[in-house]
């Protein structure tokens, strides 16, 4: 899932600064519905009652001037920013997110259309963990987390510019571990919205890019930080930050415009492992 994730935001970035198109919102769309936050540990805060989440995007359908927007049938990306409550308000809080997703459409008949939907980005916790002040929420341990989250929808045109949805949904929010506790956030829900043309969809280009593709073997370097603190999910809490060396070296060969095959090594050092394996003393000198 995660891969599915990173894949999808590449393609969306990519598609804005690298597509040779004009590219532009045109539809925007507002759903809303019951969703409930799931209780995933012993240690859960008791959820009381069903959260309720809004979202708003604006999208726009890519026009083919990629060669990947081929291969994905076309699909539309946008901006998706949504709050909810969370079925605790005095423990969990609020949460407010902001994701760039990518939408596949399938059409069914002329009306009727299914939507497979991803995306990923940022969300922002009212309430989330605090030693003093809010104790019990092991869920959310800083205010800032990753969030994603897919969706399957069902759009149905009722007018030349305007369409009701149906969409069943699961948000995803964690901070990796960079600041426990972090049992994480995992919350489906059901919404339905209404979507609006605000101009005309682009003329696609289905014969404009080269079929050709580089099919050379590449070499290729991967080098990333990232920082956690080290625990279970809920603690211990406030300790150190410790930092997580990766790298990769590998062949890369394209064998599709959107499928490569590599073959290489890679390397994962967790400095914080290292230090919990000394102070248990679990090898002998």
């Amino acid at each position: 899932m995660m891969r599915r994730v990173v894949t999808v935001s590449v393609l969306f970035l990519f598609s804005i600064h690298g597509s040779k198109a004009q590219f532009r919102f045109n539809e925007v769309q507002v759903a809303a519905g019951p969703s409930y936050t799931i209780s995933n540990h012993p240690d859960f805060p008791d959820v009381e009652e069903l959260s309720f989440l809004t979202t708003v995007r604006i999208a726009g359908q890519l026009d083919g001037s990629r060669p990947w927007h081929r291969s994905y049938s076309y699909p539309l990306i946008g901006l998706n920013a949504g709050w909810a409550t969370l079925g605790n308000s005095g423990v969990l809080g609020n949460y407010y997110g902001l994701m760039a997703d990518i939408i596949f459409p399938k059409k069914l008949n002329k009306d009727l259309t299914l939507e497979v939907e991803a995306g990923m980005g940022a969300a922002y916790f009212t309430k989330p963990y605090d030693q003093v002040d809010n104790p019990e929420n092991v869920v959310i341990g800083s205010s800032v987390t990753f969030s994603a989250y897919a969706a399957l929808a069902l759009v149905k045109r009722v007018s030349k510019r305007s369409s009701l949805s149906l969409t069943a949904n699961v948000v995803h929010c964690s901070n990796s571990h960079f600041k426990l506790p972090n049992v994480g956030l995992n919350m489906p829900g059901v919404l339905a919205g209404y979507r609006y043309s605000i101009g005309s969809a682009p003329e696609i280009k289905h014969d404009t890019v080269d079929h050709v593709y580089d099919k050379r073997w590449r070499p290729v370097v991967r080098l990333a930080l990232g920082f956690n603190e080290q625990g279970s999910s809920t603690g211990p809490v406030n300790g150190p930050k410790y930092p997580i060396y990766l790298g990769a070296i590998y062949a890369a060969r394209k064998v599709s415009y959107v499928n490569r095959v590599s073959v290489g090594i890679e390397y994962y050092f967790n400095t914080g492992i290292k230090d919990y394996i000394i102070s248990q003393e679990f090898y002998d000198e």
